[in-house]
This record gives C-alpha cells, structure tokens and sequence, in this order.
C-alpha cells in the first residue's frame, strides 16, 4: 500500500530510503519544471524564506507550470518564437489584453568563443581569444549582447532580438532563437533580469518596430552606435529608467573618453561595415532560420 503522497510503507530500510529519495528528487524536478520569477524568489526571502499561508497557491502554481504539457503546447514547434507570427508571445493574436512578460539582457562574451578566426604567427597565436579574455580580466569585456522577452503565463515563450552592422540599407535588428545567436551560440552566456512590463501584445510589436526603424545596418559603430547601444535602447522602450548593467559598453565609453571621440569617426570613416564582426551575416541566417521554421 502506498500513503502519505506515495512513498511505499512496510518496505526494509535500505529500500524505503532508497524510495524516499526517489520521491523527493522527483518532486523538486516536477516543481523545476518552469524558472522561478523575481515574485517567487521575493516570497522566498520573506521571513527567512517562511511562505506560511502561501502554500496553496504555490501548489496551484506548480500545478499549473507541470501539466501544461499538452494540447496547444504538443501542436507548437518548439522552435517557432516569433514576436509577430503565429507563435508569438500573446494569448490572442491582435489582443489588447495587457501581457505580463519579463525583459532580460543576454550577453554572450567573446572569451569564451570557441570558433576565434583572429589568429597571429601562422595560425599558431589566436590573439583575439588572447585579447579578448585579457580584457574581461582587466573589467572592460570583449562581448556581444541581445534582449530577451519572455512571457509569465508561459516561459516558453521567447523572443530574442540583436543588431549587426552591414553593407544592406535595411535595418540591422534581427530576432534569433533563443540563446542560439548565430556565430555566438557556444560562448559563455550571462543572463540578467531587467524588469517586467505590462504591454499588450499591439504595444510590444510597435515598440520593436519603432526601435527597428531607428537602428539600420549601415549605422553600426562598433564604439558609437553597437549591439549594446541597441539593447539599450530597446530595454528603456519597453522598461522606461531600467538600468543596464555597468560592464555592458564599458571599453566603447573609455575608448571614446581616452580618444576625445575620434575612435566613433576613425571607424566610422576607416574600418569596413563600422567594425561589424558579422558583417550583415547573422541577419542573413536569422532570415533563413525565420523562413526554415514558416515565420515571415
């Protein structure tokens, strides 16, 4: 007979602590299932993480986040993440129902970067690995940053947005799968909660589209006008005063500061694609993975 939430009675010792594990590791994965928010983290800390009369909705909660496992979620690709498509993160297409979702800040740091092209004595020194890491060991990283948007009801719904610079006169945002930019998807990753927004689903697209329009390929500067400029741009119009963390553009502002802004105007005039180290490539993939997937 089984009691007490199923852990097995009459069992030896060995085989009923054998099977209490069991139950207890299976519980923590079922309440796993979904990434705890800022409230559940905030209702942790309450009372030296006492949620005393919290229990039954935290119950719901975990019920809820477990059995989503069927019906509309087994008929989506998993793949299809698109802000405006068919999959995008609403619950009705064209609703004015405001949504809850989460913006977080992605980067993706070159010291990590296992396919380093910049190499040095014949292919035998990879100075921009060396570079790259002897940079974010003095503070100032090598990296590359995108914005996420992600849904409260349903965290599996995310989008992710980027910028490049290129020789197209189109804009240079793109949207990729989640944590999979292109040319950066095995790099070392740091993800950071900005903050939350109520939006409907018709405010978020306009507010992408507004930053979309503003940010065009051919502007790129790697020290005035890069990756991290745009997401800081894109942050502020979904999160009005969120603040980005202090190591994003770090060594653009010094190398600004130290060359009275001549650094912006050498690149800008000198340096192809304005230091662009894609080139318009990554928009060029991102279009065919869209596509791949049936995402206009």
């Amino acid at each position: 007979a089984r009691v007490n939430g199923g852990i097995p009675q009459g069992a030896g010792p060995t085989s009923e602590a054998r099977s209490i594990r069991n139950w207890m590791a299976n519980t923590r994965r079922k309440s796993a299932a979904a990434p705890a928010g800022p409230d559940e983290h905030e209702g942790a800390r309450v009372n030296g993480g006492d949620r005393a009369g919290n229990g039954d909705r935290d119950r719901e909660k975990g019920t809820r986040r477990t059995t989503r496992n069927d019906g509309a979620a087994a008929a989506r690709p998993a793949g299809r993440r698109s802000i405006d498509g068919d999959s995008s993160i609403h619950h009705a297409h064209n609703s004015q129902t405001p949504l809850r979702v989460r913006v977080y800040l992605l980067t993706y740091f070159f010291s990590s970067l296992t396919i380093d092209r910049q190499y040095w004595f014949f292919g035998l020194v990879p100075i921009g690995w060396i570079a790259s890491s002897l940079c974010e060991w003095l503070g100032v990283p090598i990296c590359h940053t995108n914005v996420q948007v992600q849904s409260v009801a349903d965290p599996s719904e995310v989008a992710e947005f980027g910028y490049e610079g290129g020789p197209r006169q189109v804009t240079g945002v793109y949207q990729c799968a989640p944590g999979c930019n292109p040319h950066l998807a095995f790099t070392r990753q740091q993800k950071v909660y900005l903050g939350e927004t109520d939006l409907t689903h018709a405010e978020l697209v306009a507010s992408v589209r507004r930053v979309e329009s503003r940010w065009r390929a051919p502007d790129y500067n790697l020290f005035g006008k890069n990756c991290n400029h745009f997401c800081e741009d894109l942050v502020h119009e979904l999160i009005p005063g969120a603040r980005m963390p202090r190591f994003i553009n770090r060594g653009a502002r010094a190398s600004c500061f130290w060359t009275a802004g001549l650094a912006p105007w050498f690149v800008g005039r000198y340096v192809k694609d304005g230091g662009s180290w894609t080139g318009g490539r990554v928009t060029t993939m991102a279009e065919r993975e869209r596509r791949a997937m049936g995402v206009a």
